[in-house]
């Protein structure tokens, strides 16, 4: 007697032999791709369309789809440049720690002493 619903297994064979993504198939069911590979060489054989190899050649996986337009991302941190390098050598010269300096301005200590050396006409590395 012929079961009167398709088997799990079954739905599998069926989706991948009507062409459906195998990534899909396999999301959908909780398997991996190389488990629904095996399942489909196990049901059908190895003349059954597929190799059995993972990925089975000319198998490609297509790029991600491009966000939509309304999509917002911020930019990655850039240092443009110092708002005020004046600010930083005033700090630097009232003896402000050069690390605490460099945190306020989002720059790092070597920014800072480099901004200094720049002020103050000093171009020793």
């Amino acid at each position: 007697m012929a079961e009167a619903y398709p088997g799990r297994d079954d739905r599998i064979v069926a989706e991948f032999g009507d062409g459906y993504e195998v990534e899909g198939i396999a999301a959908r069911y909780g398997r991996t791709v190389q488990q629904v590979f095996a399942l489909v060489e196990r049901e059908v054989g190895p003349g059954g369309g597929q190799t059995g190899q993972y990925p089975p050649p000319g198998h490609h996986t297509p790029p991600p789809p491009p966000p939509p337009p309304d999509y917002y991302a911020p930019q990655a941190y850039q240092v443009q440049g110092f708002a005020n390098p004046d600010t930083i050598v005033a700090e630097y010269g009232e003896g402000h720690d050069v690390a605490m300096i460099a945190r306020r301005h989002g720059i790092t200590v070597e920014q800072v002493y480099l901004v200094v050396r720049q002020a103050v006409g000093d171009d020793r590395p």
